[in-house]
């Protein structure tokens, strides 16, 4: 599951999170919300998947390159060495989403989640810009959400600027600064806008050194059976910012590793199986808070069709979410724990907020 690929897309396309994604996507959904694209291209990309095998590698890199973000998560039927140069590519991509592009998550200096009616002020304070709930004196450029729309009002400007109509829901404050907004899950059910302040001189993406995960090991890729929920159920998960999001429990993944049998629920951002084209998990092991994450990884994996009777779940793809490093995220926490030491994908960060 990987977690922020981001964007040219208008941000109300966002399907989850994923995380991101899920809702607004949770997979790489909260780590790559913006990776995740419209329902039909993931499943036509998960349908060919299966079909690609080395190829899929050279597809993560162009769809990179153009900027166009999507989760894929572990591939579902390739050799090891094509899985191998996948997860090489993943963590390039990873890498490039946290620290190298314009838009990366480490530019982030701020985040404003706001409901229906609310509106938040930009001040500009120290260098950089904040966002403010409180008025403050004096006139100051605002956005308002009203009607699903991110209505921004500029200074000497005349009527309001519907940033979430704009290309990536982007609007370039300077040189530096640019304010990103995406509709985002806030509570279960129930959609708000998040917009986020980049700033091109935050100093976190030179002191990245770049993700950390385990090497390679193919003993931590399983075939999993799956066993579907007998009634699709909504499932609210508390989130690090202390709120709640809600994701749909699509049904258990059972497979052995270690010698132990381990059940691993599957959810999804939509209780409509004929959108499902992946599925995630969240989940701690014997490791979480030691040498793996302390609130969870991710795993995302793509389904061609709901139910599958099995599923190809490969730990070496697992990750965290993008509140591991960024405290403007609202990421949900694992509740379920594997009984295995999970020594496969990313390991825990150096610093966390």
């Amino acid at each position: 599951m990987n977690a922020g690929l981001r964007a040219t897309m208008p941000a109300h396309v966002n399907a989850f999170p994923h995380l991101c994604r899920f809702p607004v996507a949770f997979g790489r959904a909260e780590r790559y919300e913006e990776r995740t694209l419209p329902f039909i291209m993931r499943l036509s990309l998960a349908l060919v998947s299966r079909e690609l095998g080395a190829n899929m590698m050279l597809i993560t890199a162009v769809l990179w390159t153009l900027n166009v973000g999507f989760t894929l998560g572990a591939p579902s039927a390739l050799g090891t060495g094509d899985a191998m140069a996948h997860w090489k590519a993943e963590i390039a991509a990873a890498n490039e989403a946290w620290a190298g592009r314009r838009l990366a998550i480490l530019k982030i200096d701020d985040a404003v989640y706001l409901k229906e009616g609310e509106t938040a002020y930009l001040i500009f304070k120290d260098g950089s810009y904040r966002w403010s709930l409180t008025k403050p004196a004096g006139l100051r450029p605002q956005l308002r959400f009203a009607n699903g729309k991110a209505l921004l009002q500029m200074l000497g400007e005349e009527g309001d600027l519907d940033v979430l109509a704009r290309p990536g829901g982007l609007f370039t404050l300077s040189d530096t600064a640019d304010i990103k907004a995406q509709i985002a899950q806030i509570a279960p059910d129930q959609e708000g806008l998040r917009v986020m302040l980049y700033n091109q001189a935050n100093p976190s993406p030179k002191e990245f050194k770049g993700v950390d995960y385990y090497p390679y090991d193919k003993a931590f890729a399983v075939t999993a059976k799956f066993e579907p929920a007998a009634s699709i159920q909504g499932e609210d998960f508390q989130t690090s910012r202390g709120w709640w999001k809600r994701f749909y429990n699509m049904g258990t993944a059972v497979f052995a590793l270690e010698g132990k049998e381990h059940r691993l629920p599957m959810y999804s951002e939509t209780s409509d199986p004929s959108k499902i084209a992946t599925l995630t998990a969240f989940f701690m092991d014997q490791l979480t808070g030691k040498e793996t994450y302390g609130v969870g990884r991710y795993i995302d994996i793509a389904v061609p069709a709901y139910p599958p009777s099995e599923i190809k779940i490969d730990f070496n793809f697992a990750y965290n979410p993008n509140c591991a490093r960024s405290p403007h995220y609202n990421c949900p926490q694992a509740k379920v724990t594997l009984a295995v030491d999970l020594r496969a994908g990313e390991k825990k960060p150096a610093k966390s907020p």
